[in-house]
């Protein structure tokens, strides 16, 4: 089968989207009802990137995003109009409470401030996370000035709330969403809610006092048969044009004025436009010899390793454990990043009788085995798990999470503008965000932009 995106009779645009992911697979499935021709170019030998499930004798096994908030970024609408509100699974039979370990064992994680909700303030003065003098601290927040420039989120945290919000309770909740400390990340790549906030207002605690009470926004859902079910979803449109294991080597001008995809395996793929739908450093080795400033623009997005390691038992085995999963205080010097009880935070996650534990490790320099052992012995001090698993998995992703350090925003800006001089649109988890929900809307909006340019030159 031919992969030349030559332009057909009644189509004003070819287009090849360079990544299988979600950002990708969004991007072409609406250039296509746009009435573009698009060919999508996957490097590996499946679609869906950071995505992925495996099923397994009733076990659902997530080696990426668990889940998405269904309320944001029209999560909702995406999810009906390709025919998943049937697949939508809330939570699992506990209730959704995650902790942090701590030398002094699992203290409830104040989750209200993350989620920017009324009652977060209380909950910290609340917190046995805290010390008296750090709750006293708190209380200061409405009198502290605002901030000149952008901060990293550790230096925004400890100015406005203190060093102890800062370091026992920003930083486990960050390493565990973004893989990087708090001191690495910018204030609007990671918490732009928060940043506005003290912009508006003056105070983040006087916002927080002002924002919905908890519950009135859409939370946190997952589908049935794993996050493998929206990738399914969404490839189904344009598997006739997806072709796996072609993974493309550079972009450059023709004389004709079209851009060609050189590939390895078939040649130049000739297109009018390109979405770039891969890992910013991937981006930035493709465009190198289109446009070295734009490529040395995107090599300035670092990205983190992740190491996950799922366990699966016996449910007779286990103590007794509550919540859906905790977070480890970095101070610890422990290996273990995070860990989730899968099935006790969704429904069908393991075959009954059974039970679903998934971490997040930073180890690494060891192979499997030594992976598996680590989190074992990790299981057993933190949460007291002696059983031996019925049911091991390890996944790791180099290069898997970008680091949005101070300054990203605009960074990601001026590489969109850059790129799309090029008829080149940038989409994907480098960018705007690294949530499910973040990755469908880039996609989305790189389709909208290129078939908007497209209808102003027609």
């Amino acid at each position: 089968m031919s992969l030349r995106a030559t332009r057909s009779e009644g189509l004003v645009t070819s287009v090849v989207v360079i990544g299988a992911g979600v950002a990708g697979l969004t991007a072409a499935s609406r250039l296509r009802r746009g009435g573009a021709s698009v060919t999508v170019l996957e490097s590996s030998a499946r679609i869906g990137g950071l995505v992925e499930s495996e099923r397994t004798e009733g076990w659902v096994v997530e080696y990426g995003a668990d889940g998405f908030l269904i309320s944001k970024a029209n999560m909702a609408g995406h999810v009906s109009g390709l025919g998943l509100d049937s697949k939508v699974v809330g939570g699992g039979n506990t209730p959704r409470r995650a902790y942090i370990a701590t030398e002094h064992g699992l203290e409830p994680l104040p989750a209200s401030l993350f989620r920017f909700e009324r009652g977060a303030i209380w909950e910290l003065l609340s917190s046995r996370l805290l010390s008296p003098g750090a709750k006293l601290r708190l209380l200061m927040e409405p009198f502290v000035p605002r901030a000149r420039e952008e901060e990293s989120v550790s230096g925004f945290v400890s100015r406005r709330f203190g060093h102890e919000v800062s370091d026992h309770i920003v930083e486990p909740m960050l390493r565990g969403v973004f893989g990087s400390p708090a001191s690495a990340l910018g204030m609007q790549g990671a918490m732009p809610k928060l940043a506005e906030h003290e912009r508006r207002y003056g105070s983040v605690g006087v916002a927080l006092m002002l924002a919905p009470r908890a519950g009135t926004q859409g939370g946190l859902v997952s589908l049935s048969g794993g996050m493998q079910t929206l990738v399914d979803a969404l490839g189904h449109d344009v598997a006739p044009y997806t072709h796996l294991s072609v993974p493309a080597q550079s972009i450059r001008r023709k004389a004709n004025g079209r851009l060609a995809v050189a590939t390895s395996r078939h040649g130049d793929i000739e297109a009018d436009a390109v979405v770039l739908a891969c890992p910013t450093h991937v981006a930035a080795r493709l465009v190198a010899g289109l446009d070295g400033t734009l490529a040395d623009e995107l090599s300035l997005v670092r990205s983190a390793d992740v190491e996950v390691v799922s366990l699966g038992y016996e449910a007779r085995d286990l103590p007794s454990i509550e919540g859906t999963g905790f977070l480890v205080d970095p101070a610890l010097g422990r290996a273990l990043v995070a860990c989730t009880w899968s099935s006790q935070k969704w429904r069908g996650r393991a075959p009954r009788d059974r039970f679903l534990v998934r971490c997040v490790v930073n180890a690494p320099d060891c192979s499997d085995d030594e992976l598996v052992q680590l989190t074992r012995e990790e299981l057993r001090h933190f949460a007291g798990i002696t059983a031996t698993p019925v049911l091991t998995r390890t996944k790791r992703r180099r290069n898997a999470l970008p680091v949005y350090a101070p300054g990203h925003r605009a960074l990601a800006t001026r590489a969109k503008e850059r790129a799309r001089s090029h008829g080149i649109e940038l989409a994907g988890n480098g960018y705007d965000g690294i949530g499910v929900p973040d990755c469908v809307a880039s996609g989305l909006d790189a389709a909208l932009s290129m078939l908007s340019a497209q209808a102003l030159h027609s």
